[in-house]
């Protein structure tokens, strides 16, 4: 709502919307946004028991006491039948401060509150946990405000993103290629087990004799170990 709008309210008055307008709360809330289709996508998916019956029967004005509670400025008829998320709102507000609203007021909130139309939108109630349960599913592309001001103060955000995934789909890709190729196939000889790799002389066998007695083999004038232990 503009600035100079906001200024047509009492602070009683704001006091009496916020307490109407308070918002529901789903025991299911999930919203994603997601960068597709230039502009970004959202999706939303709310579920709860269903208590639509109970939220009826609380205190409510009825069409008659909110025409007679209502300024004679305000025709009843062509201000609020086409918005239906005020009339529901002025149901809640005491008649006491509904008769405070103006003409002016009325359409103000009638141009802040315009209900929200989602692409795909699907509702549905359910028979569920006694007194039911409902599941509602809406989709469609992102036109909130601070997403377009994102993008229209950095041309390059959305480029970045797919830049970034294609770089990150190349890198895993190019490890799986080097882990099935000949490079990283080929055995290093650091852990090459086969017996030339761990043969070692024997410094404190001086002779043939003392050599070949321990078990190990006299070559060149050395005596040879070849089946030492690595950790040796």
């Amino acid at each position: 709502m503009p600035v100079e709008h906001q200024a047509l309210f009492t602070l009683t008055q704001v006091e009496a919307i916020e307490k109407a307008l308070t918002p529901r709360t789903h025991k299911l809330d999930l919203r994603m946004s997601l960068p597709l289709l230039g502009r970004g996508a959202y999706l939303v998916f709310m579920g709860g028991p269903n208590r639509r019956q109970e939220d009826r029967k609380l205190t409510q004005s009825s069409p008659a006491a909110m025409h007679a509670a209502l300024s004679n400025d305000v025709a009843m008829g062509k201000t609020l039948q086409h918005n239906p998320t005020v009339y529901r709102m002025l149901q809640r507000v005491p008649n006491s401060i509904m008769a405070t609203f103006q003409p002016v007021q009325i359409q103000a909130m009638e141009a802040a509150l315009v209900p929200r139309r989602h692409l795909i939108d699907i509702r549905l109630s359910l028979p569920l946990c006694g007194k039911g349960a409902y599941l509602v599913f809406a989709a469609g592309p992102n036109r909130r405000g601070h997403y377009r001001n994102i993008q229209n103060g950095n041309h390059f955000t959305m480029p970045a993103v797919f830049a970034s995934v294609l770089i990150g789909a190349g890198s895993i890709l190019g490890l799986v290629y080097l882990k099935g190729s000949a490079v990283l196939a080929k055995p290093d000889p650091v852990f090459d087990q086969g017996p030339a790799f761990y043969e070692t002389k024997v410094p404190f066998k001086k002779t043939q004799r003392e050599c070949l007695k321990s078990g190990r083999q006299w070559i060149e004038s050395k005596c040879i170990d070849k089946i030492h232990d690595p950790t040796f």
